[in-house]
């Protein structure tokens, strides 16, 4: 079928009508298919239920082969095309008309990351997937090609159907795996042929990769929906069976209804032969690990030496660090511990072991003892996990029993405010153990308030954690104009003054060095945008996106009690150490700011229906109402943007200078 088939084709089907006499008779009536423009490139290869497999096709002036990649049209005309790789081109007889088998590739606005995590990636990156449809000729628009990352940096006539890949992406299972061996060979200016998970022995997946059937030998559509059950294990034929539930007038686009999974490790997935502008966003990511940190030297070696004395003695001890969020508290201690096992690998150390609990990751705060004890011991060797009762107990006998071959055990207690209790038994426990003279358990406690231990603490409890104590002072604009410069370790792209405002705003605000990076971080996006370095106007763009969320802006507009009744629930956060209050605290706090302000403080009814209203607007989280003033109250948002919204209010710029 070599002939260009541009012409009007006409199917017969066959009818019958009734006569005036009663008869019936045989009436011929006409379909008329759509007038399109292609030409088969061969005569193609019979498959299985009559069909014909084709290796090329002439569609509207191009050259489609399999292995190509195309563009599909998105029946949203505001959302970008769809990108396929093309597996092959089917024709079932008497339809004379093509239909497109191809493997779809993802963008990361069709994953499963987070809006934030989103705007790490490029629109032109993409993720191949195991995901396969079957389409008709129509809904193709154009070819467009897919390179890989080294040819993509270096290509400059770069058009808007010219894309990179760097991994497999898994819809089903929401995971990430770099291309290697024969996937990688699908990428490129050199991938030809279609290299099919049915026919290639070199591409391998994994247990959660979707199974495709063999397009280069018979073909029919029901096989490619529906393999033989004994060609997959178990995982992957309920994988695959997993079909479109939207159906698409132009074209089908598979859509995975499972279960929402966070994703992990996104940053990876940046490629490091990028231009600087990629590389700068990498290094400006908060998980990325930096070299050294800079400006917390002087806490670095404290608790270095504090640590390292315990060590070296075989005894135990505590360390309080306290400092507002964003200030380097877990990042220096974690140095600290990467910088002892290196020593204990060197053979310079006794041997120890390294422990991380953090508080917000438990579920509740007795799972700490759980947490603890898989870590010192091992685990056990059939997988099973310990109640927090047993788990106590074990952990009982360990720290007070002596043992002359034990080692000691360094134990890092994230956001100590969460293993808070009525009776306070967690943390009295963990402070407790390390005063044992044979416990070797060095405990170093990391919270948000400098006197979480008088305010929250019982005396029994504050007690054992002691004098030793660190206190990170915020960052300021001089310190957090450093660790920006440290990240783009001599990367020209930011300009000094763009370095400086973001600095100064950020100092300004909290001091977070977090914020400063996500700020730089989000300008590098913007330029990159538009074509440069990072400027004065970029950073300010930045500014005006991250302060002009929906919730700053709720908060922005709220009444003067509204604001007052926010600013009373951030003062209850930060004298308490706990970022949840009791209404009848809030309440109390409230009216002692109208008092000082000259307003007469309104009824607790009124102040209960204003906490309603803010409850209603998803700035705050309450619970049921029926609880009355013992009904507990948590911001839904940062409090970095509740003292945003709030600047203006003259506590809020106490807060802002006064020691947390």
């Amino acid at each position: 079928r070599s002939h260009r088939e541009s012409h009007t084709t006409t199917l017969i089907a066959m009818s019958t009508k009734a006569n005036k006499r009663g008869k019936r008779r045989r009436v011929k009536k006409a379909v008329v298919a759509p007038k399109v423009d292609w030409r088969w490139l061969d005569d193609g290869t019979k498959g299985r239920g009559g069909s014909i497999v084709h290796s090329g096709i002439e569609y509207k002036g191009e050259i489609l082969s399999t292995g190509g990649y195309l563009m599909l049209r998105n029946p949203d005309a505001d959302e970008l095309p769809f990108v396929a790789q093309l597996v092959s081109l089917v024709q079932y007889p008497p339809d004379p008309m093509p239909r497109v088998k191809v493997t779809w590739m993802y963008r990361a606005s069709d994953t499963q990351m987070s809006p934030a995590q989103q705007r790490d990636h490029d629109p032109r990156e993409l993720f191949l997937s195991m995901a396969s449809d079957e389409n008709e000729i129509e809904a193709v628009d154009s070819g467009c090609r897919v390179l890989t990352p080294t040819e993509f940096a270096k290509l400059q006539d770069r058009t808007d159907a010219t894309f990179y890949c760097t991994h497999l992406y898994n819809p089903i299972e929401n995971t990430f795996e770099k291309l290697s061996g024969a996937l990688s060979q699908r990428v490129g200016a050199d991938a030809v042929g279609a290299h099919d998970p049915g026919t290639d022995p070199d591409f391998d997946l994994g247990d959660g990769a979707l199974e495709t059937p063999d397009e280069d030998s018979d073909f029919d559509e029901k096989a490619a929906r529906t393999p033989k059950r004994k060609r997959r294990t178990k995982r992957q034929s309920a994988q695959a069976n997993v079909r479109p539930t939207k159906k698409m007038k132009d074209v089908k686009r598979f859509q995975f209804k499972v279960p929402r999974v966070k994703t992990s490790a996104v940053t990876s997935l940046r490629f490091a032969d990028g231009d600087a502008l990629d590389d700068a966003r990498g290094k400006l990511h908060v998980s990325a690990v930096p070299d050294g940190l800079p400006c917390r030297e002087v806490e670095f070696y404290t608790i270095c030496e504090f640590v390292r004395d315990q060590i070296v003695a075989g005894t135990g001890a505590c360390m309080f660090v306290s400092g507002v969020p964003g200030t380097g508290k877990t990042a220096t201690i974690r140095q600290v511990a990467r910088a002892l096992q290196a020593e204990r690998d060197e053979g310079n150390l006794v041997p120890f072991d390294f422990v991380e609990i953090n508080g917000m990751a438990l579920t509740t705060p007795a799972q700490a003892y759980c947490e603890l004890w898989d870590a010192v011991s091992g685990g056990a060797a059939d997988g099973r996990k310990v109640t927090p009762v047993r788990a106590l107990d074990l952990l009982r006998k360990r720290f007070t029993t002596p043992s002359p071959r034990r080692k000691c055990t360094v134990l890092l207690v994230d956001e100590l405010d969460q293993l808070w209790t009525r009776k306070q038994d967690v943390m009295y426990n963990l402070f407790d153990w390390p005063n044992n003279a044979h416990s070797r358990l060095v405990v170093v406690a990391v919270a948000n308030t400098m006197d979480l231990p008088e305010r929250v603490l019982v005396h029994r409890v504050s007690s054992r954690i002691g004098l030793r104590r660190l206190t990170f002072q915020p960052y300021t604009r001089e310190q957090l104009a450093e660790i920006v410069r440290t990240r783009l370790d001599g990367l020209d792209v930011f300009s000094a003054d763009a370095i400086d405002l973001c600095s100064r705003k950020v100092a300004a605000v909290s001091g977070d060095a977090r914020r400063a990076l996500d700020l730089c971080r989000r300008a590098a996006e913007l330029a990159q945008t538009r074509g440069g370095h990072v400027e004065l106007g970029d950073i300010q763009q930045a500014l005006k996106e991250m302060s002009s969320s929906p919730i700053v802006a709720a908060m922005e507009s709220c009444s003067l009690h509204e604001q007052l009744l926010l600013v009373a629930i951030l003062s209850q956060f930060r004298k308490s150490g706990v970022e949840e209050t009791f209404f009848s605290d809030a309440l109390e706090t409230h009216g002692l700011f109208c008092r000082s302000r000259g307003i007469a403080p309104p009824s607790a009814s009124t102040v209960a229906a204003i906490c309603a209203r803010l409850g209603a607007c998803r700035i705050l989280l309450t619970e049921s109402g029926e609880r009355d003033v013992f009904q507990r109250i948590r911001l839904n948002c940062n409090q970095d943007d509740v003292m945003f919204a709030l600047r203006h209010d003259p506590t809020i710029k106490i807060m802002q200078h006064a020691p947390v």
